[in-house]
């Protein structure tokens, strides 16, 4: 097993180096298109007051939504390279959370309903009263109350691991965002490590959630 482990951790140092040397790749490639198009002659088009980047946090768009762990290239989950989804849905008739299959006919969706004018989210499931509601590290549906602390979520996009190696517009784009308690924003809605169907969700540290190994800090609408 541990020849395994250091097998799989080569593999993904592998596949960030050979990123790193495709992004640098293209990059030489744009530069040489750019000199290019300035021995023409064409003036260069600027726009000093180009508009600032939208806020890293707030609700996402649209309705009711599944709600997945947010897969990267190198997630390497369960040592596997192919994307898998698990969605955030209700364990059975209890009031936990936890992930399955977002394939699965019976996954739960998910509304996000704005705080006033904060940038925090209620998450509310879609056909019942039900919100995600933090009762120490657990991840609890509980009835939605006006005001709750406990139900506040930060959806917080700012944090982006290993996007360096990604154009904009790639796959590790502003899609993904971390669910952290609103007023305790050092811990992430997780569970924990590589997942696998009916690993219940909890708030812990965002440091453990983001680690290479493990890469479980993410989320995104499908």
């Amino acid at each position: 097993e541990a020849q395994r482990n250091l097998e799989t951790d080569n593999e993904r140092k592998e596949t960030l180096r050979q990123l790193k040397n495709n992004k640098k790749k293209r990059r030489r490639r744009r530069n040489r298109n750019k000199d290019k198009k300035d021995k023409t002659g064409a003036p260069t088009m600027t726009n000093p007051k180009a508009p600032t980047k939208a806020p890293t946090s707030g609700p996402p768009s649209g309705g009711a939504s599944k709600l997945a762990l947010g897969w990267r290239p190198w997630s390497c989950w369960q040592y596997e390279t192919k994307k898998r989804d698990w969605c955030a849905t209700r364990r059975g008739g209890t009031s936990n959370l936890e992930i399955q299959d977002c394939d699965d006919d019976d996954i739960d969706k998910w509304t996000f309903n704005k705080v006033g004018t904060s940038n925090y989210v209620t998450i509310r499931h879609e056909k019942q009263d039900l919100c995600w509601t933090k009762s120490g590290t657990s991840l609890l549906l509980k009835s939605c109350v006006k005001n709750s602390a406990a139900q506040e979520w930060d959806l917080d996009s700012s944090y982006k691991s290993h996007t360096n190696l990604y154009e904009e517009d790639d796959q590790a784009g502003d899609h993904l965002f971390e669910i952290q308690p609103a007023h305790s924003q050092k811990d992430c809605v997780t569970q924990n490590h590589h997942p696998k169907g009916g690993e219940k969700l909890s708030a812990q540290p965002c440091a453990t959630s983001r680690k290479l190994g493990h890469q479980t800090n993410y989320w995104e609408k499908v």
